[in-house]
């Protein structure tokens, strides 16, 4: 009834994981979500097979920039923090607030020291990734300069942790 699909067609267009019994289980899939800090409202969503080309969490939110308006805040996960997503959101007019990817390499003894664990930094522009089109590539700046700050989080009984966040603000 309602909205539900018949098993056999999830499993055709996202399928059970390869370690599963045939017939057994229920399908997968990848979904992204971007939802307002203000009301926790789910303003739009992607959903994708859980394998494949282009089906990953960085693709699903490329389908979703188009929902972003000029002047809006994305506040991300460490996985989406790379030079292109922020050029991309950056190109919408959206601003960008992120955790550092964990395979980032941060420095504060470089760039413009604004203060202990925050300084201004300047990230290059890396080669064509392959879903990305000439054109789409072009228009992307060579440099961006972006902001790190670190944060220790001392929660009592747990071990501190060293978080670094990334912003264009």
């Amino acid at each position: 009834e309602g909205f539900a699909l018949p098993v056999q067609e999830l499993h055709a267009v996202y399928p059970s994981p390869k370690s599963q019994k045939k017939g057994v289980g229920l399908p997968i899939a990848r979904a992204v979500v971007m939802l307002s800090l203000a009301t926790c409202c789910a303003l739009d969503v992607a959903f994708g097979p859980y394998a494949g080309k282009q089906t990953g969490e960085t693709a699903l939110l490329r389908s979703l920039l188009g929902s972003f308006l000029k002047g809006d805040l994305a506040v991300m996960d460490r996985y989406y923090c790379s030079f292109m997503m922020i050029a991309l959101l950056l190109g919408r007019g959206v601003q960008v607030c992120a955790r550092a990817h964990q395979k980032r390499h941060v420095d504060f003894r470089r760039g413009q020291r604004l203060g202990t664990d925050d300084h201004l930094i300047v990230w290059t522009k890396p080669q064509r990734p392959t879903w990305m089109d000439e054109a789409t590539y072009e228009t992307i700046p060579a440099t961006q300069e972006l902001r790190e700050l670190r944060y220790q989080v001392v929660k009592p009984g747990y071990r501190t942790q060293l978080l670094t966040v990334v912003t264009t603000l």
